[in-house]
């Protein structure tokens, strides 16, 4: 049986991209390391990370994103919105038809990256 979900991305902008999810997206992070040529960082939702994880790691050589895109749920998308201004450009806000409201942004390492509000 599985019992949480880890996302990784390796990016060659490390530093931004930690950035970006620890002090402007708001996950804790729970450990890091840099030793021997392998820096990373696992992050959470807390600092415990309950049950999903990022883990951030440093490589040389960007990677293909193709197809990938992170997707946080809020439950004040406005609050949200209001934290992000004039730090992080992103999309107004878009109803959808399944009862969420999407906001899209990208990260510095290239993933697209969508914070709602509403159902799943």
């Amino acid at each position: 049986m599985l019992t949480a979900i880890k996302i990784r991305i390796e990016t060659d902008r490390f530093d931004e991209t930690l950035r970006f999810y620890s002090k402007i997206l708001g996950l804790q992070i729970i450990r890091e390391w840099n030793e021997e040529g392998d820096t990373g960082a696992i992050l959470g939702l807390t600092d415990v990370g309950a049950n999903g994880f990022l883990e951030i790691a440093s490589v040389l050589d960007k990677t293909d994103l193709t197809g990938t895109c992170l997707q946080f749920r809020t439950d004040n998308l406005d609050d949200f919105l209001v934290k992000l201004a004039g730090i992080c450009e992103h999309s107004k806000p878009e109803e959808k038809p399944w009862c969420s409201t999407y906001v899209y942004l990208t990260d510095p390492a290239g993933n697209r990256v969508i914070i709602f509000e509403g159902d799943v």
